[in-house]
């Protein structure tokens, strides 16, 4: 697959709050995809393809439908997680829905060498 940079929302992108489409191309068959970036937790589920964005949208959402103080949070590494506070630490705790990670926001600038 190569990308072929973005394309329009149609109805149904908007209405599930993609704003951003992505296109890329097969190189064998040359038959072009496209890539809604829902932001549309059940949009989301439904679909099951996303970015780190996305399921942070859909975690949180989660988290707080749990009746949890929950956050989205991004670095500079282009990177975004969910962050949920919980009262036994009495501070915010880092949660990645991308990655098996817990209370290590560190990761990205030592693990990924960003």
């Amino acid at each position: 697959m190569v990308g072929q940079g973005s394309g329009t929302p149609n109805a149904e992108d908007r209405e599930f709050h993609a704003t951003k489409i992505e296109e890329y191309m097969c190189n064998t068959c040359r038959i072009i995809t496209r890539f809604p970036r829902y932001n549309h937790p059940i949009k989301l589920l439904e679909t099951r393809t996303g970015r780190c964005g996305e399921w942070a949208n859909a975690f949180t959402a989660l988290c707080v439908a749990l009746g949890h103080d929950a956050r989205k949070a991004n670095d500079w590494t282009d990177h975004v997680w969910t962050e949920v506070y919980i009262e036994e630490y009495n501070r915010w705790v880092h949660l990645d829905s991308c990655e098996p990670l817990f209370d290590q926001p560190l990761t990205y600038e030592r693990g990924w060498g960003k």
